[in-house]
């Protein structure tokens, strides 16, 4: 069981949060983002966008996926979760708003591609299980990937990856957290801040900010930098999350395959399929990807006897039942 750790939460702030109706967004973001690590972009879409988008979440999150169904995934108790793009046109076009991939663009200062999309439902069972963390060390390496080495020091001079994360519901409690420029001393041998050396983890944990966001906002942060979820906490977070990576660093190439159904892609033109990552390499199986471990659960052999010894039932059911019609047919 991971343990509570004491640390510093600043709240109630909102001097990151910058509203792309403003003509000077932009400019004001990237030096938010470059000096912290992270910005909240507001009105970055409008509401009738993001109620398209929570009608298919809401849907997906009333019932799991099971035999087919269209329906939540499981891979433990804290959190349902769902392909993103399987949500349909509107979140593929929040993922390639052209006002974001212009600012992604600038920040990156290189060619970048979504890397993995989730929508994510932690259900605030009051317990850490996700502490505040960086996604990436010099052992970061996935199965298929092509790197025939570790991320080095030049790696990490670039922005290797920056996350994005959209709060489908007015947030404070369980919000994203962030400690403020953390991605420019992050440790670059150990991902957990926890293993971070003691000077490094005690300025993170006496400066994490809860990020808390209004329906629609839109989270960038920089994947060097500590952060994760509010934990402990009693209360429901309904995000969707994403990661955009640079190509000079990873080549083109995925964490894993990413569903999609086809015909939400037309009328994309052809950089937009390329920031989708449509084309790109996997990294790896799709059954190896973290959002498909519910076999790893304890409950998940008895759910699959379950399905399957009931499905048997409805076939003697069906069997006995076409019997009883045969034998009422020989008497008349």
């Amino acid at each position: 069981m991971l343990k509570k750790v004491k640390y510093n939460l600043r709240k109630n702030e909102t001097y990151y949060v910058h509203d792309c109706k403003n003509s000077n967004f932009e400019k004001n973001a990237l030096k938010q983002i470059r000096t912290e690590g992270f910005v909240v972009l507001r009105n970055l879409i409008t509401e009738d966008h993001i109620n398209k988008i929570i009608k298919p979440v809401d849907q997906i999150l009333s019932k799991p996926n099971i035999g087919g169904n269209l329906g939540y995934y499981r891979k433990d108790i804290f959190k349902k979760m769902y392909d993103a793009l399987l949500l349909g046109r509107p979140v593929i076009d929040l993922f390639l708003n052209k006002k974001m991939l212009i600012f992604l663009k600038k920040y990156f200062n290189s060619d970048f591609y979504l890397a993995e999309a989730n929508l994510k439902y932690d259900e605030g069972l009051d317990h850490v299980y996700f502490p505040m963390h960086s996604d990436f060390d010099k052992n970061w390496k996935m199965p298929l990937a092509s790197r025939s080495s570790d991320l080095g020091t030049e790696d990490f001079k670039k922005i290797i990856g920056c996350g994005i994360m959209v709060y489908l519901e007015d947030t404070t409690d369980g919000a994203f957290c962030y400690s403020p420029e953390s991605h420019k001393f992050h440790d670059p041998n150990n991902s957990s801040v926890e293993n971070w050396n003691e000077e490094a983890r005690n300025k993170v944990y006496q400066n994490i900010l809860r990020i808390e966001g209004k329906k629609g906002d839109v989270v960038l942060f920089n994947d060097l930098g500590a952060h994760g979820p509010e934990q402990p906490v009693k209360v429901h977070r309904k995000v969707l999350l994403g990661d955009y990576y640079n190509k000079e660093v990873f080549g083109f190439e995925a964490k894993t395959a990413i569903p999609v159904y086809l015909s939400d892609l037309s009328n994309l033109n052809s950089e937009q399929l390329e920031i989708l990552g449509v084309g790109a390499k996997a990294m790896s199986y799709a059954e190896d990807y973290h959002t498909r471990h519910f076999n790893r659960m304890k409950c998940s052999k008895i759910v699959f006897r379950a399905f399957t010894s009931l499905v048997y039932l409805e076939k003697l059911r069906f069997k006995i039942l076409n019997f009883l019609r045969k034998i009422k047919s020989l008497k008349n």
